[in-house]
């Protein structure tokens, strides 16, 4: 109450005060014209409080129809109120702005004038239902802007009072909330699909999702094991060491791997090798855990048959020595059996990695919510982890089977230092370890292999950086011998880290093995870096080895024998300027035809969906004839052609197409996971253009695109 109010109050109290003491038998003539006064004065006050107290309201009333105004206009969702006939009578800005359309352009016409034709018989059928006397009711829908482009809509419905028959909407575009959903569906179907055995637990252990792979492993239906505890599948066979190691390392929110023995639901037992990672929420917070399975029953057993055939050569050789050549013969066959069986194995994880890789690009890209992007990247980051071993595996494997080729080109020593710092030197800096390089004066014309000779100096600095918690790392190259021809190169890399003790230094470089092999040991690894090292280093009539003080630090070394060539210097090209390869295409070659051809589903959409968002236009064929009946029908400006299909393979189908007019100098793509150089020259033989090796990223493949297409104008 203002203070205006309050002296009027106060007045009219006064005035009814003096009525009140009047005396009621006084006549006319004795004071009635001073009651009259009196009650005239409170009238008057009265009135003036009415009008005060109208005048507040009005305004309040205003103000609250402004505010209405506001909401209604500027809500997050389109409001429109639809005639008996369907016809937009009013509709708010957010309305009109989601149509795309001013908003005078809009009213008395029909709202299905903007639904799409597939959709314009629903939304009929909806409207007349409702009218008819349904209550209220929501339906999807695509609706078409004004500028042409189609969203995806949810429009809540409310039919409005028989005094006034018509209806009210509320619309929301749920484009991306519906995109979103179908990339989460389709990155669910690859880890149903997947070839490994995959469970997910809550913190207390209970199963809580396990996947189509895990059940056909161990025989139970999935009713079965939700809610359960994976001690079900204990056999009693798994040292009680190996479980306290996994729920320290959980415990910790560390990632654990190691090996189960373990039994189905029928009994019988099997050998399972198992990655468990603690799953965060956005806050870091550990809320689940996730086991990746694979059965490694056979892969043991027929490591424990090459072991007992390597131990029976041995006697062998003792007993006979002229049945030695004989015996090596058959060691060398099983191991390239072994070898062999690695590399289809790494083809096999290849392809659908490729998949699980491709669709959780394709969900970032689509835009999704912390939560999701953190997932997606734990997902990349342990996906990214598997494949490096993978390689790892892939380059032991065709070493001993002899397939591995080097490469002869003029060196840039330093530059190869420079890149092994350049790719630790964050991780050094984390740490607060000192990088420094040490490069001694050698010829400058030497020929080697510079991607072996920095894979290897960089598994030593990699470790040396691992095994050092504080003080530096030093990269240094010496000249231990030359000649007219040749230079031998002494590559050290020396650290101030935990160092190694003579008796783990034995074991050092054998594959697959570590200084620390227990399962608790603290800085993980698969033990094939220095493997691969020593013998890259004997590929280049070398030799590698380590010293190393406990508790001071250690220095691993390889040696390589190097060609000259006769030119005495290298000339080095200028970088070339990076290409936005995705820009690129989508400037110069755009709505050009592409044709995919892949058996597995995945990488297919995975390939398609990557191309349609630089805006061409994809068609994909399953096998080769069905890509020979496309090209029969369509003209390309590229193929992607996987090279192992059903039916007709990648390789017999490309030599047909080349046979086809007009399609001599068409670009092909290979686009495999049969990474061996064999593979890529049968590819070249067959009249491919070009090889992409699964799992890809996309700047690959768009860079790669780009490159054949240059080529061809």
């Amino acid at each position: 109450m203002n203070p205006d109010d309050k002296d009027k109050q106060q007045l009219r109290a006064a005035a009814e005060a003096e009525l009140a003491q009047r005396p009621p038998g006084l006549t006319l003539g004795e004071g009635d014209a001073q009651r009259l006064l009196l009650e005239l004065q409170v009238h008057q006050i009265e009135l003036e409080m009415q009008n005060e107290a109208l005048r507040q309201a009005q305004e309040a009333l205003e103000e609250s129809r402004d505010q209405y105004f506001d909401l209604y206009e500027f809500a997050p969702v389109g409001y429109l109120t639809l005639s008996a006939d369907g016809l937009i009578a009013q509709i708010n800005l957010t309305g009109a702005k989601l149509l795309g359309r001013e908003r005078d352009k809009l009213l008395l016409r029909p709202l299905r004038a903007f639904v799409m034709g597939r959709d314009e018989d629903r939304w009929m059928r909806h409207f007349i239902t409702l009218k008819a006397g349904g209550e209220q009711g929501s339906i999807e829908l695509e609706l078409q802007r004004g500028d042409g482009s189609v969203f995806n809509a949810r429009l809540d419905c409310t039919p409005q009072s028989e005094r006034t028959p018509g209806m009210r909407i509320a619309m929301a575009d749920i484009t991306r909330q519906m995109q979103a959903a179908a990339q989460i569906r389709k990155l669910s179907m690859a880890v149903d699909q997947s070839p490994a055995s995959i469970m997910i637990t809550d913190l207390a252990a209970n199963i809580e999702y396990a996947n189509p792979s895990f059940l056909r492993s161990t025989g139970y239906e999935r009713e079965e094991v939700i809610g359960e505890n994976p001690r079900l599948l204990k056999s009693g066979k798994t040292p009680l060491e190996t479980y306290g190691a996994m729920w320290d390392a959980l415990t910790s929110g560390r990632p654990w791997q190691g090996e189960f023995v373990n039994r189905r639901k029928d009994g019988s037992e099997y050998v399972e090798l198992a990655i468990i990672t603690p799953l965060r929420d956005p806050d870091g917070k550990v809320t689940h855990y996730v086991a990746v399975q694979d059965d490694i029953t056979e892969k043991k057993r027929l490591a424990a048959e090459l072991d007992a055939l390597h131990q029976n050569l041995e006697a062998l050789v003792v007993q006979r020595t002229a049945e030695l050549a004989e015996a090596r013969d058959a060691a060398e066959t099983a191991n390239r059996a072994k070898s062999a069986f690695l590399a289809n194995m790494s083809h096999e994880i290849r392809t659908p990695m490729n998949g699980i890789l491709g669709m959780a690009h394709l969900m970032r890209r689509g835009g999704v919510t912390r939560q999701q992007a953190d997932r997606l990247e734990k997902i990349d980051t342990a996906a990214q982890h598997l494949l490096g071993i993978i390689n790892n595996v892939l380059d032991i494997s065709k070493i001993e089977a002899g397939r591995f080729k080097l490469d002869e080109v003029p060196l840039a020593l330093d530059e190869i230092v420079r890149d092994v710092v350049d790719l630790l030197a964050e991780r050094a800096r984390a740490g607060n370890i000192e990088l420094l390089t040490q490069i001694e004066a050698v010829a400058p014309n030497l020929l080697g292999d510079p991607t072996r000779l920095q894979q290897a100096l960089l598994n030593f600095a990699t470790n040396a950086v691992k095994f050092t918690q504080a003080g530096r790392v030093t990269l240094r190259i010496r000249k231990q011998e030359e000649t007219a021809d040749t230079a031998l190169l002494r590559f050290e890399v020396e650290d101030t880290g935990i160092g190694i003790t003579p008796e783990a230094i034995a074991r050092l470089f054998i594959a697959f093995e570590q200084a620390d092999n227990s399962t608790t040991r603290k800085y993980g690894g698969t033990g094939l870096g220095l493997a691969i090292t020593r013998r890259l280093a004997h590929l280049m009539g070398g030799e590698a080895g380590v010293e190393s003080t406990p508790g001071v630090g250690s220095t691993f070394w390889f040696t390589a024998r190097l060609k000259k060539h006769e030119r005495r210097e290298t000339v080095r090209q200028p970088p070339a300027a990076s290409v936005d390869a995705e820009a690129e295409i989508k400037q110069h070659y755009p709505a050009r035809r592409i044709l995919v051809v892949d058996d597995e589903p995945v990488n297919r959409e995975v390939a398609r969906m990557l191309l349609e968002d630089i805006n061409l236009v994809v068609d994909t064929a399953e096998d080769g004839d069905e890509a020979l009946a496309l090209v029969q029908q369509h003209s390309y400006a590229a193929i992607f052609m996987d090279m192992q299909m059903p039916r007709l393979n990648g390789l017999a189908a490309t030599r047909q197409i080349r046979e086809l007019p007009g399609y001599a100098q068409t670009p092909i793509i290979a686009m495999t996971a049969n990474a061996f150089a064999e593979d890529k020259a049968r590819c070249f033989e067959a009249g491919m253009s070009d090889f992409l090796v699964k799992p890809f990223d996309p700047e690959t493949l768009f860079a790669t695109l780009l490159r054949t297409l240059q080529r061809v104008g």
